[in-house]
């Protein structure tokens, strides 16, 4: 009877902590795709101010927060996650503009944050 009994608990401990290995896992998971659904948004953030250059090389005004891919919200097992750019545009060194673009996903646990900078050289 001691012996089933003490069976029985290391089975369970190791039933557990499987569980708690896998739940780990599952998160790892999660934040390794949010990184890379963050650095995806922040290059659309950099092709967006690229593309205001192109079209006006003096626009220096930037975007705050645009939702990307517009009105599109992403449930997942951590919750309802939301992804978004800002980009900015500066002058630099010797006639160059820095474009910096963050993409971030917005989640209840934490935001997950990718940087992208881009610099450009006017006339050439």
């Amino acid at each position: 009877m001691l012996l089933a009994l003490i069976v029985a608990s290391l089975a369970a401990l190791l039933t557990v902590a499987l569980m708690d290995a896998s739940r780990l896992r599952i998160h790892a998971a999660g934040n390794t795709r949010d990184a890379e659904v963050a650095r995806y948004v922040a290059e659309a953030g950099l092709h967006r101010g690229l593309s205001e250059l192109e079209a006006d090389i003096t626009w220096r005004a930037g975007h705050s927060d645009v939702p990307f891919p517009p009105d599109a919200t992403v449930y997942g097992f951590m919750g309802v996650r939301v992804s978004q750019y800002s980009v900015t545009a500066a002058d630099g060194p010797d006639g160059t503009v820095e474009v910096r673009a963050v993409g971030t996903v917005v989640r209840p646990d934490g935001n997950v944050s990718r940087v992208l900078t881009a610099t450009v050289k006017q006339g050439g």
